[in-house]
């Protein structure tokens, strides 16, 4: 599994494969911090490579979570009107025989 590294600044390795030459991507970071804020993230571990690391996937979920409910509210002011259970189920049976063609044509 894919460490970290530490040195000046944050260093660490961000995802990437289990390779004996590489393992990620090495990012260093550099913040401009007030001393008050950069002393309470240090005594906290705030600034340690796996705290920034799960800030970071949290912020990318909430990211994602955001523009899903985004797309849904542009879905919603279009007042289309409901799909019939006929268009429902046609609209299931095209995606699977699409899916299907997609693996037929993989082997």
């Amino acid at each position: 599994m894919c460490g970290y590294e530490r040195g000046e600044g944050i260093r660490f390795l961000i995802g990437g494969r289990r390779t004996a030459k590489v393992c990620g991507i090495v990012l260093e970071l550099k913040l401009d911090l007030s001393e008050s804020l950069a002393l309470e993230a240090k005594k906290n571990g705030l600034l340690e490579p796996p705290a920034v690391v799960r800030m970071l996937r949290a912020e990318l979920r909430r990211n994602r979570v955001e523009q899903l409910f985004a797309a849904a509210d542009r879905l919603a002011a279009q007042n289309l009107p409901p799909l019939t259970e006929a268009e429902v189920e046609k609209e299931i049976q095209a995606a699977r025989a699409q899916r299907g063609a997609g693996d037929a044509s993989r082997r």
